[in-house]
């Protein structure tokens, strides 16, 4: 199946999903990730099968690619202000978060991560944003976690080749502190 993100497709980009995929690596009590608006859950290339992977989307297309491809793993078809996992979450990931109303966009992803961290306390949170709507709307939305996390890693992709200027993105990994 053909994302409708190409350019967060280029080999340029396969670096943050390393990044994340070794930084989970690195923390072997990581078990349960929940992927919010998952789409074609890139990320599942480069982690290892020791993983309970919880992913949703509101696009049946991607949900039935993701069922066939992986149907050991959890799929939903829901919007994220309907994700309410009744296990624990090692690691809550939103992979493109991007408020709005736009057709790949969510209006209540930012509540939705605040609710979840809020009722599940994951250890680790970790939110790709593009650079842009940084710029335009701050880390302002994801402050009340930082005021229950620690900035573990943040790291802004700005590849030399770059097939638009919406391929730069900052992966934001928060660890909850003790």
């Amino acid at each position: 199946m053909n994302s409708p993100w190409p350019h967060l497709e280029l080999p340029e980009l396969d670096s943050r999903l390393q990044l994340i995929a070794g930084y989970l690596g690195s923390k072997p009590w990581v078990r349960t990730i929940v992927d919010l608006n998952c789409g074609l859950a890139p990320l599942l290339g480069y982690l290892g099968r020791n993983y309970f992977y919880v992913g949703n989307d509101r696009f049946g297309s991607f949900i039935e690619h993701l069922k066939k491809e992986h149907p050991h793993l959890a799929w939903s078809l829901c919007t994220d202000d309907e994700v309410n996992p009744t296990h624990d979450i090692d690691c809550l990931m939103c992979m493109g978060y991007a408020e709005g109303d736009g057709e790949y966009q969510s209006e209540t992803i930012g509540q939705t991560v605040l609710r979840l961290a809020e009722s599940h306390l994951p250890p680790i949170i970790i939110l790709d944003v593009w650079s842009g709507y940084e710029k335009d709307h701050g880390p302002a939305r994801i402050i009340p976690l930082l005021e229950r996390y620690k900035v573990a890693f943040s790291w802004r992709i700005e590849p030399v080749v770059m097939a638009t200027q919406y391929a730069r993105r900052t992966v934001w990994i928060l660890e909850r502190q003790n």
